[in-house]
């Protein structure tokens, strides 16, 4: 597959995940020397195209114990971007289909993937400039990451190698730019809000322009994270789902997603007025004794549903909305507030 073909099909399933962040967040051009370059974030990446296998670039001085980045036709890059083609992967009744994805990685991860095999294999592989590797799927947006002298039934693989596909939003959460007029936090929203009350039309524009770069993208990484179904209640459908803040002062544009919870709207409402809280070490959900002998009371002591990438809501971000009134074990005795009867 042609590198340019490899780039624009990239693009393509970038502009597809971000919506109307994607101007914000990527510039498609690349350079004189290496066109198969862009900018993600106001970070450098480099697509790598499938062949028979891919062959990332990897950076010599890694073998000595250094940092540094890894550049091609002298030109150094940050973020490696893996195009990988629709196929399917496994045997049988383990046989994974998946349409065309991509994986972001970051020199970082990359050099430490380098460093386990070495750990391991020995530095047999320490002068070659490009190494090979395959990524197997799991799921349609799961994969195991595997360097081509590595077990090709995939045992023995560090946890580290399960990759999550299409993950633009972590890459940007870890690396994106720095918050400017477009991507501010909820508290400069409040004040632009207070300015368009008083009719000031460019105020308006930039409030508008936040909420529709920032709360879709936020809204699909949950919808995926959470399966289509509130976090809460277990149901949908996804028309009446929404993405609700756990901190409300959370930098905004392309929020991580652990920031969030996938809430019906009535849930939703009752989370930002603070009469449904989840408990940050146990993960279950209270509600508010005055809503007892109502169908929501049902809802109180339930654990919150897990993640389909196996992560957890930011519990930092759920200690701060978890207040004195709550009890210390939602699970509790009817005479502490909020607990089941």
């Amino acid at each position: 597959m042609l590198l340019s073909d490899a780039k624009a099909a990239t693009l393509e399933l970038l502009q597809t995940d971000l919506g109307p962040a994607y101007r914000q967040y990527v510039d498609p051009a690349g350079t004189a020397k290496d066109p198969a370059k862009f900018t993600l974030g106001g970070r450098p990446a480099r697509v790598v195209g499938p062949f028979s296998g891919y062959f990332p670039n990897v950076n010599r001085a890694w073998f000595e114990g250094q940092a540094g980045l890894p550049a091609i036709q002298g030109e150094p890059f940050e973020l490696y971007v893996f195009f990988i083609k629709a196929k399917g992967s496994g045997r049988g009744k383990k046989r994974v289909e998946g349409p065309p994805s991509y994986f972001i990685a970051t020199v970082e991860q990359l050099r430490g993937w380098v460093m386990e095999f070495l750990a391991t294999h020995g530095d047999s592989h320490a002068n070659h400039v490009d190494w090979r590797c395959d990524i197997h799927l799991q799921e349609t947006r799961s994969a195991i990451f595997r360097w081509g002298d590595e077990d090709p039934a995939l045992d023995g693989l560090p946890e580290s190698r399960r990759i999550r596909l299409r993950n633009v939003s972590d890459i940007l959460a870890l690396g994106g730019p720095t918050p400017g007029p477009d991507v501010m936090a909820d508290d400069q929203l409040e004040d632009l809000v207070e300015d368009a009350a008083r009719n000031d039309p460019a105020r308006w524009q930039q409030v508008a322009r936040r909420i529709r770069q920032g709360q879709p993208m936020f809204r699909k990484e949950l919808l995926y994270s959470y399966a289509q179904a509130c976090a809460v209640s277990g149901h949908g459908p996804e028309e009446v789902l929404e993405a609700a803040h756990i901190r409300p002062h959370a930098v905004s544009g392309l929020n991580a997603s652990t920031n969030g919870l996938l809430l019906r709207a009535d849930l939703h409402t009752l989370f930002d007025d603070e009469l449904l809280r989840i408990h940050p070490d146990t993960l279950t959900v209270w509600i508010h004794p005055t809503l007892a002998g109502t169908p929501y009371w049902e809802l109180n002591g339930r654990p919150l549903r897990q993640r389909t990438d196996g992560k957890s809501p930011n519990r930092e971000a759920l200690r701060e909305r978890w207040a004195p009134d709550a009890p210390t074990s939602p699970g509790a005795r009817s005479e502490q507030p909020g607990a089941r009867t």
